[in-house]
């Protein structure tokens, strides 16, 4: 596997994650910890059809220094990995000041130790599947905002819209499973990651919406699996091999899913 791609698929995933944190966190008021953990817990499965949790959260309003912990993100019914993604700390700073203005300035995200889980199964996998439910959600989301939005008074514009100066992953880890695996996955590791400048300037004219970023962020995910999927084969059949008899169809059938695997995952963008 490439590690420039393998890279790109983790800071994306790492990245949609931190923006629909803020998203929720700039919905709810920013007016404690509390708020912001239930936030997650109660609109992270609305939005995205699966189970969202989040174990621990600090934040000051004053400072703008937000520190999660623990957040889950499971898969999609049906499918045998434990789950899509864990972030073990999330870190954010950002300018409190922009709370109140139209684009929200976070000026460093510090992410350790994600795990991202790709799993194939024979029609789908978790990522496809996940899209489809997001989708939903999101328009959901969406006809209620405008709902909102046409009880406010004339001049209160849209949406808040977000620009990260700094963003550093560090631990991370991709698993990648085929359903043949019986929930097991072959862990690739990779070093640490860091982005700038995401979203612009932090101007008025800058930023991107919540809704524009979780979307596009997540669809660059799924088309760069493909290149996880394709570049990982070798270490996918080696890994079914040492699952031994509790994989069904053993470690062929782990290579001739390799085989169509990226294709599949391609393909749902047509």
């Amino acid at each position: 596997m490439k590690p420039g791609k393998a890279k790109k698929i983790i800071k994306i995933a790492a990245l949609a994650l931190v923006i629909l944190i803020v998203a929720l966190v700039a919905a709810f008021g920013l007016f404690g910890g509390p708020i912001i953990k239930n936030a997650v817990n109660t609109a992270g499965p609305k939005l995205m059809g699966v189970d969202v949790t989040l174990q621990d959260v600090s934040f000051s309003p004053l400072s703008g220094r937000i520190a999660l912990k623990g957040l889950h993100v499971g898969n999609p019914e049906g499918f045998k990995t434990p789950g899509m993604i864990d972030i073990g700390l999330l870190d954010v700073d950002l300018d409190a000041s922009s709370l109140f203005k139209k684009v929200i300035v976070i000026s460093e995200i510090r992410i350790e130790a994600p795990e991202i889980t790709f799993e194939k199964s024979l029609k789908t996998s978790n990522f496809g599947q996940l899209m489809e439910q997001f989708d939903a959600g999101a328009e959901t989301a969406e006809e209620e905002e405008k709902t909102a939005e046409s009880a406010k008074p004339a001049g209160d514009g849209k949406g808040k819209k977000v620009v990260i100066r700094k963003l550093t992953i560090s631990g991370a880890m991709v698993n990648m499973s085929l359903s043949v695996m019986g929930g097991k996955a072959v862990p690739l590791p990779l070093p640490t990651i860091a982005m700038s400048n995401i979203g612009g300037d932090g101007s008025e004219a800058g930023g991107v919406t919540f809704a524009e970023a979780i979307r596009n962020i997540f669809t660059a995910i799924f088309k760069g699996v493909s290149d996880t999927v394709a570049g990982g084969g070798k270490l996918a059949v080696d890994g079914a091999k040492a699952v031994g008899d509790g994989v069904t169809g053993g470690a062929k059938a782990v290579g001739e899913g390799i085989g169509n695997a990226a294709d599949a995952v391609t393909g749902m963008f047509k």
